[in-house]
């Protein structure tokens, strides 16, 4: 009997772990379903992205620093 229960407490917690990750996978693919990178004919690229009031823009005079935040 104990060894059914703690088997048992061990099945679920794994099953907790994996309904978790596979939540956070989901996440992530949800957000990069958004998101394609394209090239042109001169060899340049293009970054593609749905924006949103999620999306921030810094921006300075070397650089763009695009940060995408959340994933629903």
């Amino acid at each position: 009997g104990i060894a059914l229960g703690i088997l048992i407490l061990l099945t679920y917690i794994k099953y907790s772990e994996y309904n978790n990750l596979k939540e956070r996978v989901s996440t992530i693919t949800q957000g990069l379903a958004t998101i394609s990178i394209d090239e042109n004919s001169k060899g340049s690229f293009t970054l593609s992205f749905a924006k949103n009031k999620k999306t921030i823009f810094n921006e300075n005079k070397n650089s763009i620093q695009i940060t995408l935040q959340g994933g629903e």
